[in-house]
């Protein structure tokens, strides 16, 4: 389904966007949403007309994602202006800067492989256990107007 964003939440921690589409229209909070090329986020608050998307840049956003190149799986977050993190990857795993990430299809809300990011920086200095990998989205988030919400057979049945 098609829905036009009508308005931004840019605050500090919070990363949102509005859509003229919700209950009426057969959305549920959860539902995977999407731009050209790829994932943005998620729907949470789904009111009557309005719902509100929670992008994949907002820090209370998480994806399980693999890297396309050699399957490597972690969490994507997001951290606001600075994009997104991949986290939870050992430093004995083979990620590089360029690789594509993908969604894994694990956890039951985004659908496998669609594309998430690309890796800018993989930082193997740190002290800690994992590599601290930042990874750029693909969508440009300040620029979105029209988006898609995925459903599912299920989803349109209830």
């Amino acid at each position: 389904m098609t829905a036009k964003v009508i308005g931004r939440e840019q605050a500090a921690l919070s990363r949102t966007v509005l859509i003229d589409k919700g209950l009426s229209d057969g959305l549920q909070n959860g539902m995977p949403v999407i731009a050209y090329p790829g994932l943005i986020g998620r729907l949470v608050d789904v009111s009557w007309h309005v719902s509100r998307v929670l992008l994949l840049i907002d820090e209370n956003s998480n994806i399980d994602a693999i890297v396309q190149r050699n399957r490597t799986q972690g969490i994507i977050s997001g951290a606001g202006s600075q994009g997104m993190i991949l986290k939870y990857i050992s430093k004995t795993q083979d990620v590089q800067k360029g690789d594509i990430m993908v969604s894994s299809g694990m956890g039951g809300v985004f659908p496998k492989g669609w594309l998430i990011g690309q890796v800018i920086n993989v930082d193997r200095q740190d002290a800690g256990l994992f590599l601290k990998i930042k990874v750029a989205p693909f969508v440009d988030f300040a620029k979105l107007e029209e988006l898609l919400i995925l459903s599912s057979e299920e989803t349109a049945g209830k």
